[in-house]
């Protein structure tokens, strides 16, 4: 008996989680990355009509020409 036929493909798409948005981008102080994700944080609240849950950076030790990498996560919720 093969994997198949013990474990079928799933019929259907795995879902979706439209809470949680994430990016990256470079930016040359921690300042300039926290100014970014404050601006992307409203412009997301206002064009999702979305509750803003939370909203995170995390530096990434890579950098390329003088600038570092950021993570950014925001976690968003439906308004009532």
């Amino acid at each position: 008996m093969s994997l198949i036929d013990k474990h079928p493909p799933h019929v259907t798409a795995p879902i979706i989680d439209r809470n949680l948005i994430k990016w990256s981008g470079y930016h040359s102080t921690s300042e300039q990355a926290e100014e970014h994700l404050k601006e992307q944080t409203k412009k997301i609240a206002i064009t999702e009509n979305k509750i803003i849950i939370s909203a995170n950076k995390d530096f990434v030790n890579r950098h390329f020409k003088g600038y570092f990498l950021y993570r950014f996560t925001v976690i968003v919720a439906n308004k009532p």
